[in-house]
C-alpha cells in the first residue's frame, strides 16, 4: 500500500502530540495516546484507518508491556506479602469480577464475555496508582504497600484472563474445556520457566554480557522475549503470556535492571501505538447517544469498585482509614482493562453495544483527577 508509511508517520506524530497535550493538562500518558487515537481514527477526523501493520506494532507494544510486568514480578515479594497479595488481591479481583459478571450473565451475556468485562473493571492502573502514591510520598505507608500488593495480584491475574481470550479466539466454539486447557498450558509454561529456563537464561545472559556489547545484549534479550512469546503462541497461548514468563525469568537474574533500562524506550513507543489503536476503536458520540450506559459504567468503575475494596478491607480487618485510602487509590480503570476490552471486542467476544460504553467509561476514569 503506497501510503502505508504516511499512515505510520501520522500515528507517531499523533503520539508525540498526545505527549504535549498531557504535559499541559497533567493527564496520564496512556490517556494522551488514547485521545490521539480517537482524534485521528474513523470516529474522529478519519485521518487513518487501522491496518494490519499498525495492529502488529500495537501487539508488539503489548508484548513489551507484559515483558516489563514480568521483570517487575518477584516470587520473594509474593512470598513476603502473600497474605495481602493473595487474600487482598484475590478478594478484590474475584469479588469485582463476579459482581460485574453475574448481572451481565443474568441479562443474557455469555459468561466468557461477562468475565472479561468483570476482569476489565477489576484492573487498576499500576502506573497511575504508583505515580499518585510517589507524588504524595506514600509508597512506604501501610496503605501504599497494600495498594502495590493488590496491583501485583492484578498483574498476575492478567494471565488467566488472557488465556480466556485465547480460548475464545480459537474459532471452534468456546467451551470450558478449552479454557482449562489454556490455563493448564500456562501453568506448565510457568513451571518450565521456573525449573528449566531460569538457570539456562541466566547463564546465557551472563555469557553474552562478557562480550561487553550493548547491542548484542539487547538483541539477546529481544530474542528471548520474542522466542518465548512465539513458543507460547505455538502452544495455543497468547504471545503476551509468553512475554510475561520471559520477563519473570529474566527478572530473577542479575540483569533485571539492565534489561529494564534497555527495553524501556521500545516499550514506551510501541505501547503508545497500542493505546492509539485502542483509542481508534472508541466512538466518542456514545458519550451523548448512550450517556446513561457510560455513566453507569463510570459508577461501576469508581463507586462500586471502591465499595468492594472497603468490603475486602473489612473482611481482612484493615484499619478503616487504611481501607478507605486503598479504595480511593484503586477506584479507576487501568491499562490491562483497556487491553482486555479492546481485544475482546476485536475478536467479537464482547458486543460493541456493551463494550463501547464500558471502554469509554474506563478511559474517563483513568483520566479523572486523583
Amino acid at each position: 500500500m503506497a501510503d502505508a508509511p504516511l499512515h505510520t508517520v501520522l500515528i507517531v506524530f499523533a503520539a508525540f502530540c498526545a505527549v504535549g497535550i498531557i504535559t499541559v493538562l497533567r493527564l496520564p500518558a496512556p490517556i494522551g495516546y488514547v485521545l490521539a487515537g480517537i482524534v485521528i481514527g474513523t470516529h474522529g477526523l478519519n485521518l487513518i484507518a487501522t491496518s494490519d501493520e499498525i495492529v502488529f506494532l500495537a501487539q508488539l507494544g503489548v508484548i513489551f508491556l507484559m515483558l516489563m510486568i514480568g521483570l517487575e514480578f518477584s516470587f520473594s515479594t509474593l512470598a513476603e506479602s502473600r497474605r495481602n497479595v493473595l487474600l487482598g488481591g484475590g478478594l478484590q479481583v474475584g469479588l469485582t469480577t463476579l459482581i460485574v459478571a453475574v448481572p451481565l450473565i443474568a441479562s443474557g451475556s455469555s459468561w466468557p464475555s461477562a468475565l472479561i468485562l468483570g476482569g476489565a473493571v477489576a484492573m487498576s492502573s499500576t502506573a497511575i496508582s504508583a505515580k499518585q502514591l510517589a507524588d504524595q510520598g506514600e509508597l512506604t505507608t501501610q496503605h501504599g504497600r497494600l495498594v502495590l500488593s493488590i496491583l501485583l495480584f492484578q498483574d498476575l491475574m492478567t494471565i488467566p484472563f488472557l488465556a480466556l481470550l485465547g480460548a475464545a479466539n480459537e474459532g471452534t466454539g468456546f467451551s470450558l474445556l478449552q479454557l482449562v486447557r489454556h490455563i493448564v498450558i500456562a501453568a506448565l509454561f510457568l513451571a518450565g520457566a521456573t525449573v528449566i529456563a531460569r538457570p539456562t537464561i541466566g547463564r546465557v545472559l551472563g555469557w553474552v554480557s562478557k562480550a561487553r556489547s550493548a547491542e548484542l545484549f539487547l538483541l539477546s534479550v529481544l530474542l528471548i522475549a520474542f522466542g518465548t512469546a512465539y513458543a507460547a503462541s505455538l502452544a495455543g497461548l497468547s504471545a503476551p503470556i509468553g512475554a510475561f514468563l520471559a520477563g519473570m525469568v529474566i527478572g530473577e537474574s542479575d540483569f533485571r535492571h539492565q534489561v529494564q533500562d534497555d527495553i524501556r524506550p521500545f516499550r514506551d513507543v510501541l505501547l503508545g501505538l497500542f493505546f492509539i489503536t485502542a483509542g481508534m476503536q472508541v466512538d466518542p458520540s456514545l458519550a451523548v447517544s448512550r450517556s446513561a450506559a457510560v455513566l453507569a459504567w463510570i459508577v461501576v468503575f469508581i463507586f462500586d469498585k471502591a465499595a468492594i475494596m472497603l468490603v475486602v478491607a473489612a473482611i481482612l480487618k484493615w484499619p478503616r482509614e487504611t481501607g478507605l485510602r486503598v479504595a480511593l487509590v484503586l477506584a479507576h480503570g487501568g491499562e490491562f482493562g483497556l487491553l482486555l476490552l479492546s481485544q475482546a471486542m476485536a475478536i467479537g467476544l464482547i458486543n460493541p453495544e456493551i463494550g463501547q460504553p464500558a471502554l469509554l467509561a474506563l478511559i474517563m476514569t483513568m483520566g479523572s483527577p486523583r
